[in-house]
């Protein structure tokens, strides 16, 4: 047999883990920057220097906010602001990868604890789950990755063990519910798995000896509920979460504009839907599918169905296809159930059988991975070497050097950033943090995110007297209107972001280079056609010429969209005088 799953050739296993670390390496070169990161390290300088867990929401913005919005993060804001203070930012944005690793340390101590095999089986299953819940976003989210794996862990390795290791869950979520949200699907699998047991125990030949197991697991269940109040706002934080999941009045909002919040029932067709969501979509129902075969397969040996791990699955599964968000979840307990099954009976009894699986698996995520970062991301670096030229680093410089008037408003994603880059001196308008926010200041926000004319945008300006309009250079439609308004004067852009100012409150003639040969270096195709739209919505045929020979010397070959992009500027040179 050319792959033994217990005894494999060593010479083979070297070449397998050589082409799973180039995968990886490729893969850690896509980074899928978030805005949120900002905002919770100005969090957690505020929790570090002030000794403090408890904050205002409301402080970091102008317009009316909640200050008591139920959000908890200042163990995961002060983390991450403690690495970035030790490490810098590419320490920071190292960060998913040290999370992989975590993650993967406890997966080989459930295998070591529960007698499975740590071979190739078990490695290569780890990698295939690994494409779905591996994340470059650098957030506390991160963190709930790690603390529910070690959830799902504990809970395996409690099952099959005489220790009870599951009174280490008060521990785990008494940290949990201080560092991030994610901690109230950790506590729903702990209950979900604990009723699930229950019932599975009363049609089990061993119930007399389950007994102390499932006394000791109610104990930790209730321990860990307690151990939950003991956070800034106690029980008002999870009565607060509760509300907002259940009952609030922009959830359905956020679940439209919020992309990890949105559904993969929708995004299962390819039409009019992006590439990460119709393959997360398709994912999620491939893991499930082969969750259930491995199920039947162990029913077919044993005669038993694992009711647990059958009802916890499917819970999750559907969780994961109603928030996005979930999937991350839903493919760690996947990867911990299929392990936990295939140790039990399936590989004695079909090794060929979960060897065709696994390579299969494994291919997949391993082709999609390639395929998806070289074709299709704009841009390619190592764990965040490029993060200074993805954010308004110049933008935040050039408004603090000028002391552009006050109050401004900005874009959504850019306010994370300003939080962290102007507070004090200035406060922003809204921000990725979405929850502290007025339902008012949330409409009239996107009233004017989504203005369709110049007059839209005019009517929010002089509702609030703002002064200052910071825009990202993403926002096209947006900024060609504030070029179309008299009162507006563009003083500065880069290949990020705009800032208009209103002339009447202009205190010196700003006199800024807004010429190309700014972005000769840059290599990141979305950037430049922002630029170059730019510049023709300003007229300037000269520069726009400019930043497409820039874009035909920098942007990689294999880049998908390459030649139709060059195609079009082509077309729209063409039409200009």
């Amino acid at each position: 047999m050319f792959l033994n799953f217990n005894r494999i050739n060593t010479k083979i296993f070297v070449l397998w883990l050589f082409v799973v670390a180039c995968t990886m390496g490729i893969v850690f070169t896509h980074n899928n920057y978030d805005n949120d990161v900002w905002w919770h390290l100005k969090y957690g300088e505020y929790f570090v220097t002030h000794l403090t867990w408890n904050i205002d929401h409301s402080g970091f913005s102008w317009t009316p906010a909640d200050s008591n919005w139920p959000y908890v993060s200042w163990l995961g804001s002060s983390a991450l602001y403690l690495i970035n203070s030790l490490f810098n930012i590419r320490g920071l944005f190292s960060l998913p990868l040290v999370t992989l690793i975590i993650i993967f340390a406890l997966y080989w101590w459930f295998l070591k604890r529960t007698d499975r095999p740590f071979n190739f089986t078990s490695v290569a299953l780890f990698f295939a789950a690994s494409g779905v819940f591996y994340s470059p976003i650098v957030r506390p989210t991160l963190f709930s990755s790690i603390f529910f794996t070690a959830c799902v862990a504990i809970f395996f390795v409690s099952r099959d063990s005489d220790k009870p290791w599951y009174y280490l869950y008060p521990l785990l979520f008494l940290a949990w519910v201080n560092t991030h949200g994610g901690f109230i699907f950790g506590f729903f699998f702990l209950s979900l798995c604990f009723a699930m047991e229950v019932i599975q125990v009363q049609f089990s030949p061993e119930r007399q000896q389950k007994k102390e197991y499932l006394r000791g697991f109610f104990i930790a269940v209730v321990l860990s509920g307690l151990a939950l109040l003991v956070n800034p706002l106690g029980i008002d934080y999870i009565t607060g979460l509760a509300k907002t999941l259940l009952f609030s009045d922009y959830l359905p909002d956020v679940n439209k504009r919020v992309t990890e919040f949105q559904s993969l029932w929708r995004t299962m067709s390819p039409t009019g839907n992006s590439l990460s969501f119709i393959f997360g979509a398709w994912e999620a129902v491939l893991l499930f599918a082969s969750c259930l075969i491995l199920l039947l397969l162990n029913f077919r040996v044993s005669k038993q169905i694992d009711l647990t791990l059958l009802v916890a699955n499917t819970v999750f599964f559907i969780l994961s296809m109603v928030f996005a968000r979930c999937l991350m979840f839903f493919s760690m307990l996947w990867l911990f159930s299929c392990i936990y099954s295939m140790g039990k009976f399936i590989l004695s009894k079909r090794p060929r059988t979960v060897c065709f699986f696994i390579m299969s698996l494994l291919a997949y995520h391993m082709i999609n991975s390639i395929y998806s970062t070289i074709l299709w991301s704009p841009q390619l670096a190592f764990l965040g070497s490029d993060v200074a030229t993805i954010y308004p680093y110049a933008a935040a410089d050039f408004i603090k050097k000028h002391e552009l008037p006050q109050p401004l408003i900005n874009d959504y994603g850019t306010g994370g950033y300003l939080i962290w880059a102007l507070y004090p001196d200035y406060k922003v308008f809204i921000d990725p943090r979405y929850g502290p926010y007025k339902h008012d200041v949330l409409i009239n926000y996107y009233a004017f995110q989504d203005s369709k004319k110049p007059e839209e945008i005019s009517k929010i300006t002089d509702k609030y007297g703002i002064q200052t309009a910071v825009i990202a250079l993403s926002y096209q439609n947006l900024v060609n209107n504030f070029l179309k308004l008299d009162e507006w004067r563009m003083v500065y852009f880069d290949h990020v972001e705009t800032i208009f100012v209103r002339k009447t409150a202009l205190k010196e003639n700003i006199q800024a280079d807004l010429g190309p040969h700014r972005f000769e270096t840059d290599h990141n195709p979305l950037m430049l056609s922002r630029l170059f739209a730019l510049y023709t919505a300003l007229g300037k045929k000269d520069e726009a010429t400019a930043v497409q020979a820039i874009y035909r010397r920098n942007v990689r070959s294999m880049y998908i969209h390459r030649d139709m992009d060059l195609k079009a500027m082509d077309i729209t040179l063409g039409s200009m005088k």
